[in-house]
């Protein structure tokens, strides 16, 4: 049986808001942030490995990536 979602959405309003300085930062601080799940998990077949750039606007999402990432990124 194979699961067709994740369960979670990502509501991209939020996500901007939550990463404080417009689109093209949260572009950038999701960018790096799934590049860093996917080094982190290489050999993992843990489900939220293998979708890093939709576990990263999660984490923004829900605020465990803050503002203060864009200046660790930049």
């Amino acid at each position: 049986m194979r699961k067709d979602s994740r369960g979670s959405t990502v509501d991209m309003e939020r996500v901007i808001r939550q990463s404080g300085h417009g689109r093209f930062d949260m572009v950038i601080q999701a960018t790096q942030r799934a590049r860093e799940i996917k080094q982190q998990n290489k050999h993992s077949t843990r489900e939220e490995h293998l979708h890093g750039p939709v576990t990263a606007l999660l984490e923004i999402q829900s605020g465990k990536i803050d503002q203060d990432y864009a200046l660790k990124v930049k």
